[in-house]
């Protein structure tokens, strides 16, 4: 369940875009969206694709506040591929799973730019996103707390009198789900934000670790693929000296984008009636970083050839 939320969101934050900016010229989540200039500065020739695009993005807008698929594929080209290589359809599908499994996600977002001409636009947004999945841990019994952050940019192309979403491409990602005395630690996760195909690079897990737990921890990499292709997972303890764990990958050779995913395990050990130790599992998280594999042979690997 944990998996599928995340995978889900590592799509879901790039495009799930909030109301609220810190420039003026943007729009604020208490203003109405109807009148909303997303656009300024714009030459004469150009105002009428500029008041349709205001149009598009506050309609874009809602529909993701809105969680509404059916208005959100009238929004996005049949001949839609992410930069991630999902299709039209394989998007709206990871986004409903999404959904589904959190329903009260919540954003706080700043549009950081806009370019447009009569037929192409690109806007590139920043992106927290905060939450609670729907469903408890059977583990430790509460709701898990989601933290996102993402930098995206949208590409969009001018149809008849309409804008619509042609592609995408997420800059950098990084989201958390946290269960149980989780929440209250500090972990994080490092991995490059691009690496080039066929190359190693380095995860890291660092982890808090109280005086009365210890922690277990798996680190992987998956290519991010519809459907989801799993990775085994082999748990070890993190070092409490250090409270570092790393793992060294290579990346693929497909030019597909990655996720470095670790999963964090906290336990109490307790003694029984008979003094006997007890290990009780009190906290979990998931973390992901997004690693985007360039779509060039590295320089080296050419002069190799």
């Amino acid at each position: 369940m944990k998996k599928k939320l995340i995978f889900g969101l590592c799509v879901f934050t790039g495009l799930a875009i909030a109301l609220s900016a810190a420039d003026p010229v943007f729009p604020r989540e208490n203003e109405s969206n109807e009148n909303i200039h997303y656009t300024c500065f714009v030459r004469e020739e150009l105002t009428e694709e500029a008041e349709q695009l205001n149009e598009f993005m506050a309609k874009y807008f809602r529909t993701f506040k809105n969680h509404d698929s059916k208005v959100l594929k009238e929004l996005y080209a049949d001949e839609f591929i992410s930069g991630d290589g999902f299709t039209k359809n394989e998007l709206i599908s990871l986004l409903n799973d999404s959904w589904e499994l959190s329903t009260d996600l919540s954003y706080e977002s700043q549009i950081q730019d806009i370019k447009f001409d009569s037929s192409y636009a690109t806007v590139e947004i920043n992106e927290n996103l905060t939450g609670t999945t729907l469903e408890k841990s059977e583990i430790t019994g509460d709701n898990g707390l989601i933290e996102s952050t993402v930098r995206t940019v949208l590409y969009l192309r001018k149809f008849g009198k309409g804008w619509r979403v042609i592609s995408d491409k997420t800059l950098y990602e990084e989201t958390s789900i946290k269960y149980g005395d989780a929440k209250g630690l500090d972990i994080s996760l490092y991995a490059p934000g691009q690496v080039f195909p066929e190359h190693t690079y380095t995860i890291s897990l660092e982890a808090d670790i109280p005086d009365d737990m210890f922690a277990v921890a798996s680190i992987i990499r998956e290519t991010l693929s519809y459907p989801r292709e799993k990775s085994e997972e082999v748990f070890r303890q993190v070092p409490v000296d250090i409270k570092l764990l790393e793992r060294v990958v290579e990346s693929n050779n497909k030019f597909r984008n990655e996720l470095a995913v670790a999963s964090v395990s906290y336990c109490n050990v307790k003694k029984d009636t008979y003094k006997r130790p007890e290990i009780e599992l009190s906290g979990t998280a998931v973390l992901i970083k997004r690693v985007n594999v360039v779509n060039v042979v590295a320089p080296e690997d050419k002069n190799a050839q």
